[in-house]
């Protein structure tokens, strides 16, 4: 009996509906900031053609449409992210008896995504740098990414450095990031100094680390 009323449940709860019930378990531990960017995005991307589609008859097919959507309109990183977005709230879905199946487990983003060429960019003038570091700030693609950049500006540090980076590096403590040996173009240790600017975003960077 039991088992038959959490299937009636999850043949008539929406996406939308779980995806409320998701991120009201999710975003305590988020900033207010990253926690309503992550909701804005849903109701622009995701809902207008999934919101409505019961959780437990979304088909993988459907969710790829939707992020290939996303990503023809020159959005691959927020393709990226909101397929795994959609994959967190069906896991819920299924962990609460709301979907028997995660559709989306079924799809990688190389799967069904380009891959971003790689490409140098050319040094950016003194003059304008103020610029540059306000559209760090209100750039809207992302916390991680927005984080990201500025934590480059503040350390000056190469990409790959960056991107590979794991928290055992870091000793906030004695406000030091310690870049191994292999990791670095020279083959040399390096010791990147952290300023409190530097810190503040690490600590903003460990708040999400768990997204």
């Amino acid at each position: 009996m039991a088992h038959r009323k959490a299937e009636k449940q999850a043949d008539s709860v929406t996406f939308k509906a779980v995806a409320e019930k998701w991120f009201i378990h999710w975003k305590p531990s988020k900033t207010e900031k990253h926690a309503s960017e992550v909701w804005h995005r849903l109701e622009l991307d995701i809902f207008p053609s999934m919101g409505a589609i019961p959780a437990n008859d979304l088909t993988a097919a459907q969710v790829r449409d939707c992020i290939k959507a996303v990503e023809k309109r020159g959005a691959l990183d927020i393709a990226k992210r909101q397929l795994q977005k959609c994959s967190q709230i069906m896991r819920y879905a299924v962990a609460n008896d709301l979907a028997s199946r995660n559709s989306v487990a079924d799809i990688q983003p190389s799967d069904i995504l380009p891959a971003r060429k790689k490409r140098n960019y050319s040094r950016i003038e003194a003059k304008d740098l103020p610029q540059l570091l306000r559209d760090m700030d209100a750039y809207m693609g992302g916390e991680h990414t927005r984080l990201a950049l500025q934590l480059m500006a503040l350390t000056f540090v190469r990409t790959g450095e960056l991107i590979g980076a794991k928290w055992a590096e870091f000793e906030l403590d004695v406000a030091r990031w310690n870049i191994p040996a292999e990791r670095m173009k020279m083959r040399t240790p390096h010791i990147v100094p952290l300023s409190k600017q530097a810190l503040a975003v690490l600590q903003k960077l460990q708040a999400l680390s768990y997204d």
